[in-house]
């Protein structure tokens, strides 16, 4: 139980100082493709490629459901 708790109180202050980290760094949290006017989608010049896709996936995920 000592092995447990030694373990999971370094995790939390790891995760407290990288949190920490993030807070002081000041830059703001940007998605997967950059954040807003960074997507590549919109810098080919086709903004609703990305929606026909996602529209794709959920046509496809909806017919393999039972």
């Amino acid at each position: 139980m000592t092995i447990f708790l030694l373990t999971a109180g370094m995790l939390s202050v790891i995760m407290l100082i990288m949190a920490v980290g993030v807070i002081f760094s000041n830059r703001e949290l940007q998605g997967s493709c950059g954040g807003p006017g960074q997507c590549s989608c919109e810098k080919a010049g086709k903004p609703k490629a990305c929606e026909q896709m996602a529209h794709r996936i959920d046509a496809l995920t909806a017919r393999d459901t039972p």
